[in-house]
């Protein structure tokens, strides 16, 4: 599907798209990529109109959280910059970098690093 497909369909169409893929991702082999469909959503303009920390009604996991716990950090970092809320929690109260496994640093620092970036943006925009 290309980006034009998500420009044209509705919001309601766009969000069950958006937990359809993540559902799917979240049900494949840890091994696998993410489907290019679901990068393509990320990247196009209507992602805004996806509420990214949707939980999965079943594992309970926001995509951050199976992206996290894949050690995917291309995927981390589409989502944040999609507008991903670093700060979302399971329905077990962790946060996404939680989920990573204690020998996985990366995860946690990319994490740490992102949610310090927002936190200065925000001070910027106080200021004004």
């Amino acid at each position: 599907m290309s980006d034009m497909f998500f420009e044209k369909i509705s919001r309601s169409f766009l969000t069950a798209s958006y937990r359809s893929l993540l559902r799917s991702y979240i049900l494949s082999p840890p091994s696998d990529s993410p489907s290019p469909v679901l990068l393509s959503l990320l990247g196009s303009p209507r992602i805004n109109h996806v509420d990214l920390s949707y939980l999965d009604e079943d594992s309970g996991l926001s995509l951050l959280h199976e992206a996290a716990r894949r050690k995917d950090l291309r995927l981390i970092e589409l989502a944040v910059r999609a507008g991903a809320d670093v700060f979302v929690r399971d329905r077990k109260g962790k946060m996404a970098y939680e989920g990573a496994g204690v020998r996985t640093k990366r995860v946690r620092v990319f994490c740490d690093s992102v949610c310090l970036a927002l936190f200065h943006f925000v001070v910027l925009l106080m200021r004004f």
